[in-house]
């Protein structure tokens, strides 16, 4: 498979073509909708990006582009693409989002926190979907662990007020890394980073082995485990009532 103009290997190759498949249903079911109107086109497209996230996706007209940074080294784009193909996927089968409610104000900061809640839940499911691939995770765990090292770097516990108060974006965001990366970080390199996290920021910890214990108890293996745990999480780290999560597949909201 060619990724950027690079050998990729076939890790991805059922992957990408389950992805092309759905996304050609999904094109076919809208063509019937609007009686075959020839305008309506599918595409999958991935283009370089020279910096900010590893990878984001952008949908225009229902179509994905997939941007990936153009310093990523080959090694380690299979992983980074097939985690975005794999939420390209989980749009076109209707997995709920986390929106915002415009009838509620909320707190600055919090746009950051429900896009990691999103993230957070539907990784998990995305790496089991991919759990049978063996991926070269060296550099993006190395990015990933610098990373947050650099933002605990950024905060103060003596001087934020907010790190202890329930409802708070700050609380928020870094109880859903803790939760993450209790998950998905190696655990030698986990290891001396959680025991910083425990000692300088223990409300982190606290909130985070809560989101946690939602997640054992609820798990992520369909599209309503998924929904039920973004909700039961939203909940738990206060983001109602400005939060909502959505169910896709008949435009409920919770």
């Amino acid at each position: 498979m060619i990724v950027l103009e690079r050998e990729i290997g076939n890790q991805l190759d059922d992957l990408f073509e389950s992805v092309v498949v759905g996304l050609a249903n999904m094109f076919s079911e809208k063509s019937k909708e609007a009686k075959g109107d020839s305008e309506l086109e599918r595409k999958l497209v991935i283009l370089p990006q020279d910096d900010g996230l590893l990878s984001r996706i952008q949908w225009v007209d229902d179509n994905p582009y997939i941007y990936l940074r153009s310093d990523i080294p080959t090694h380690a784009i299979p992983h980074i693409l097939g985690t975005a193909l794999c939420h390209v996927k989980q749009r076109i089968d209707q997995f709920p989002d986390a929106v915002k409610n415009e009838d509620e104000e909320e707190p600055d900061g919090v746009v950051l926190s429900r896009m990691t809640l999103k993230e957070f839940v539907l990784s998990l499911h995305a790496e089991k979907t991919m759990e049978s691939i063996d991926f070269n995770m060296d550099w993006e765990d190395e990015q990933r662990h610098q990373g947050l090292k650099d933002l605990l770097k950024m905060l103060n516990p003596e001087e934020e007020d907010g790190f202890n108060n329930s409802g708070h974006p700050t609380l928020q965001f870094f109880s859903l890394i803790y939760a993450k990366y209790s998950l998905f970080h190696p655990s030698d390199m986990w290891r001396g980073l959680s025991k910083s996290i425990k000692k300088d920021f223990p409300a982190f910890v606290q909130s985070g082995e809560k989101i946690l214990e939602i997640i054992n108890d609820i798990g992520y293996d369909d599209i309503d485990s998924c929904l039920k745990c973004l909700v039961d999480i939203r909940d738990e780290i206060a983001m109602r009532p400005y939060t909502l999560i959505t169910d896709r597949r008949d435009g409920s909201y919770y």
